[in-house]
C-alpha cells in the first residue's frame, strides 16, 4: 500500500487480491479497483408499515393496531417455526379476533388430538 492516507492514494498502483486467487494490480480511485472505503447503509425497511397495507388501522391511542390475519399469520407461523425467542414477550399479550374465527380454532384443536 502506497504510505499516507487513502485520500492521498488516489492513481497510485497496487496490488490486491480483488478476489479469490485475483492478484491484479488496481489504480486506486480509478475504475473498478476503487478502493476506497465506501460508505454503507443500513436498510431498515419502508418508510411507514401502515402506507404499504391501507387496511391497517393504529388506535387512537397508538397502543394496538388492527390488521387482517391474511397479513399477521404468516409472519407468526414463520416465527414458530424458527422458534424465534421474541415470541415470548408477547406471550401474556391479549389479541382480538372474530367469533367464527375462535370457533373454527377451537374446532381444530379439538380434531387434531392425537389418537391413543
Amino acid at each position: 500500500m502506497p504510505a499516507g492516507s487513502p485520500a492521498d492514494w488516489e492513481g497510485e498502483a497496487v496490488r490486491h487480491a480483488c478476489g479469490p486467487c485475483c492478484g491484479l494490480t488496481h489504480r486506486i480511485g480509478q475504475g473498478n479497483g476503487d478502493m476506497r472505503a465506501q460508505a454503507l447503509r443500513l436498510y431498515r425497511g419502508p418508510e411507514d408499515e401502515t402506507a404499504e397495507v391501507p387496511s391497517v388501522r393504529m388506535s387512537a391511542d397508538n397502543r394496538s393496531v388492527t390488521a387482517p390475519a391474511s397479513q399477521i399469520l404468516p409472519l407468526l407461523a414463520d416465527a414458530l417455526r424458527s422458534q424465534r425467542t421474541w415470541l415470548a414477550d408477547f406471550a401474556e399479550d391479549e389479541v382480538t379476533i372474530s367469533a367464527d374465527l375462535y370457533e373454527v380454532l377451537m374446532a381444530y384443536r379439538h380434531f387434531r388430538r392425537p389418537v391413543a
